[in-house]
């Protein structure tokens, strides 16, 4: 059985909704990032760096988000993942620009007011992200227009990464947040709209503790 150690509202969820796509049973371990009392111990000791998520497969530790989704989706020959061909390379793609672009810049932007003590610092690197952020939603929307989901007309994983990011607030940017555009809301809206959102947003409110 898998283990997923997980944080509500983190990056954590898109691997925590591929569990619940595949039907692979697993466990879902609920960790404190930001913990005042010192480093979460469950967390520590499946994962030094004290990210999440991470994943035990029988022993088997695996980091980094990416990884992670790769690894439950090939494991469990999930279409949300093609196995070969054109179909797999587009489906990569979007997943690490999921991954490798779109969530450091808001990254970025949430840890602006920690990293920078001075407020007008702070200001200018909260404006550069918004522009890097809203630009790359607008990339995305124009790509949309012209193709269902991300990596053509099948939903694949990076669809569901984008939507667990784009749900995403960051309190420096207050009521002035990017807009995805209307296409990229579509997408949302499909991805939202299955059971296996719904399953990882209940379980991830405490409603149930594992699968």
């Amino acid at each position: 059985m898998y283990k997923l150690y997980y944080s509500p509202g983190a990056c954590s969820k898109a691997p925590h909704i591929a569990l619940h796509e595949t039907g692979a049973e697993h466990e879902a371990i609920r960790v404190q990032l930001h913990n005042p009392a010192g480093p979460d111990k469950n967390l520590l000791a499946a994962n030094p760096r004290l990210q999440v998520p991470v994943l035990d497969d029988g022993g088997q530790i695996i980091r980094e988000g990416a990884a992670i989704l790769i690894y439950i989706l090939d494991k469990e020959q999930s279409p949300l993942l093609p196995a070969t061909g054109t179909e797999r390379g587009r489906a990569l793609e979007w997943l690490c620009w999921c991954n490798a672009s779109l969530h450091p810049a808001y990254g970025a932007a949430f840890a602006a007011p920690n990293v920078y003590k001075n407020k007008s610092t702070q200001d200018d690197i909260l404006a550069m992200m918004h522009g890097k952020i809203q630009k790359m939603w607008d990339d995305a929307d124009a790509h949309l227009a012209k193709n269902k989901y991300l990596a053509g007309s099948d939903l694949t994983i990076g669809d569901i990464l984008m939507t667990v990011i784009g749900q995403w607030k960051v309190p420096g940017f207050g009521d002035n947040q990017p807009v995805p555009g209307p296409n990229v809301q579509r997408v949302f809206k499909d991805v939202i709209s299955r059971p296996s959102w719904a399953a990882a947003t209940a379980m991830e409110e405490g409603q149930k503790k594992a699968a």
